[in-house]
């Protein structure tokens, strides 16, 4: 059998697939893999950087059948069996491929892909991850051939693996994304791709991440460079900012607990960017002229919590306005109705638990979380 032919039917499957833009996120897969023509495998199978196909199974199969096949095979990809079948302690690899199999095979009826009877299917086990349906089948048969091919063969880690495949489907949702299409994915499949490529962060470390960006480095010649003691070059070194204004939500419903993790993360922020100063501002129904705190000061000696009463975010907003810091910093639970005063400031909101206002548009937003 010719590969040539087998390769034709390929490129048209691909056609198809691209022309369907309810596919565009398994494309970007796809087009990353590249194809290798064997009788080795009965039909197909995939491993970390090929997807295997025997050409005398694909010419005699149709069109209908070669789309079902490869997104069967870029499933395994996407669910990370390719790693989860090595990690799974004292796995039959065969049986965990079976199971694999059934769970990836739903998931595409779910889909609405009619599949014929070349797919292993089983209703029951729908909604089963792939470890819960291998604790309940039985060991294949012996003529069950798998179509995972593990990436041990590689010679990457199983930690190299999944950065890898992580990857790419980091790039497959950055293009469905940039076509409109990541909307058309199930939000079952959009939560599993976003754990893998946007892994929740703790709210502190989304904090850092931001305030970081305000970081000022730059090379001066007021500091000698040390490798060169006979002339001066130029050092790099942190400038610092400006002032920093920070407002802390003093209603009743913000906890001590919080407010002193709040205060720590102040803290945090002054060590990372060096500010001329922090004002710390307590506001509710009213807004507080703030305490001024400089480098070299104690903040916790500074700063008092005060207020527990109402919220009204208008009154720190508007003294953002009068005062004009190169970076305001708010911590809320977001229990205050919509403010009417905008400001121009850069502004970064952490909110607690469930905010009844979500301030969109102005500022930018973290979610704390414990």
């Amino acid at each position: 059998m010719s590969n040539k032919e087998a390769q034709h039917l390929l490129d048209r499957a691909k056609i198809s697939i691209i022309q369907q833009k309810k596919y565009s996120f398994y494309t970007a897969i796809l087009m990353m893999f590249k194809v290798e023509w064997t009788e080795s495998v009965p039909m197909a199978a995939i491993s970390l950087d090929t997807l295997f196909i025997n050409p005398t199974y694909w010419v005699a199969r149709d069109p209908e059948g070669h789309i079902h096949d490869v997104m069967h095979e870029l499933f395994h990809v996407i669910y990370l069996h390719l790693i989860r079948i090595e990690a799974y302690p004292k796995a039959n690899k065969d049986k965990y491929n079976l199971a694999a199999d059934y769970s990836i095979n739903n998931d595409l009826i779910a889909m609405g892909l009619q599949l014929d009877n070349t797919f292993v299917v089983e209703p029951k086990y729908k909604g089963k991850s792939t470890e819960e349906i291998y604790n309940l089948i039985p060991d294949p048969p012996p003529d069950y051939t798998p179509d995972i091919k593990p990436g041990g063969e590689s010679g990457k880690s199983l930690e190299e693996q999944e950065e890898k495949i992580k990857e790419m489907l980091s790039q497959a949702k950055l293009m469905a994304e940039n076509n409109n299409s990541w909307s058309l994915l199930s939000a079952d499949l959009k939560r599993h791709v976003n754990n893998l490529v946007d892994p929740l962060l703790p709210w502190q470390t989304i904090l850092q991440n931001i305030t970081s960006e305000y970081k000022k480095e730059d090379y001066s010649y007021s500091r000698r460079n040390r490798r060169y003691e006979d002339i001066y070059l130029p050092t790099l070194h942190s400038l610092g900012m400006g002032k920093i204004s920070v407002y802390i939500d003093a209603s009743g419903s913000i906890t001590n607990q919080e407010y002193i993790e709040f205060l720590s993360e102040v803290e945090d922020i002054r060590q990372q960017l060096h500010p001329s100063s922090v004002v710390v501002h307590m506001w509710g129904t009213h807004c507080d002229d703030g305490v001024e705190v400089f480098e070299g000061e104690e903040l916790l000696d500074k700063v008092r919590l005060v207020g527990k009463g109402g919220t009204n975010a208008d009154t720190f907003l508007k003294s953002i306005n009068e005062t004009l810091p190169e970076l305001a910093i708010c911590f809320t639970d977001g229990y205050f109705d919509k403010p009417r005063t905008k400001i121009d400031t850069n502004i970064i909101w952490v909110i607690t638990g469930t905010a009844k206002y979500i301030p969109k548009g102005m500022g930018r937003i973290i979610h704390y979380s414990n």
